[in-house]
């Protein structure tokens, strides 16, 4: 179905294979197709969103593109870019060493949120209170920030587009969390210990009823890795207990 997919947005293009086919037999001569599009003097721009889910369901793209860009596509004149949401896939499944694209990116950019002063621009007739308690809420993504209504106030936001069953927000923790790892009832208790208090990795690892402080640590340090929660130092602690 992406086959078919791509090569119906692929065909729609100029080139020769539009007049022969109405759908690539393989992934290599869909690729390779590109090559064919027109240039109009810059360079031919291929973009795959989402492609930790095209690797997914046929694990053997990765090395099919790393083929085509070792022995044509790096001398062409083609910037591929793929782009995707699934931190831990890209980091460890895409462009770890022994991977088949390791080592073959030009450029790797990693999206980070908004800053306040341009987050707060969805809300342009919120108090200055306001403004920081909806950051507060939202962070700086985007796609959270548009979900609420700048018209409405930010109680009624909160009520209808984050504790609502059913709209996006009320289950976007756990979506976001099976998308990126296993086991999400241990990160939920580990993500709760620390919201309600628990600082110090004994404390969590109680709290949230793990017991065992060096099985904890594993599962923080995934959550670190995600951003989801960040580590913190008081000033005065010595570089030896950092790095326990």
């Amino acid at each position: 179905m992406q086959l078919n997919r791509f090569s119906e947005k692929l065909l729609k293009e100029n080139i020769p294979a539009r007049q022969y086919i109405t759908t690539f037999s393989d992934w290599e001569k869909a690729f390779l197709a590109v090559l064919d599009l027109p240039c109009h003097g810059r360079k031919k721009l291929l973009v795959i969103d989402e492609f930790p889910y095209m690797c997914k369901t046929n694990p053997e793209i990765p090395s099919i593109l790393q083929n085509l860009w070792d022995e044509i596509l790096k001398d062409s004149d083609v910037m591929l870019i793929l782009c995707g949401s699934a931190m831990s896939f890209i980091e460890k499944d895409l462009l770890a060493e022994k991977n088949p694209l390791y080592g073959r990116a030009t450029g790797i950019y990693k999206m980070t949120e908004m800053s306040f002063y341009d987050a707060v621009k969805f809300f342009p007739d919120y108090s200055a209170r306001d403004k920081v308690l909806a950051y507060s809420v939202l962070g700086g993504i985007p796609h959270y920030l548009s979900q609420f209504n700048p018209s409405l106030s930010l109680e009624d936001n909160i009520k209808q587009n984050i504790l609502t069953k059913g709209c996006i927000l009320y289950s976007e923790i756990d979506f976001l969390l099976r998308q990126e790892l296993r086991e999400t009832s241990i990160y939920n208790s580990l993500i709760e210990a620390v919201a309600l208090g628990s600082t110090c990795l004994n404390d969590i690892s109680q709290r949230s009823l793990i017991g065992d402080t060096s099985k904890a640590s594993v599962y923080l340090r995934n959550l670190i890795e995600l951003e989801i929660i960040e580590r913190e130092f008081p000033v005065n602690t010595s570089l030896k207990e950092k790095l326990i």
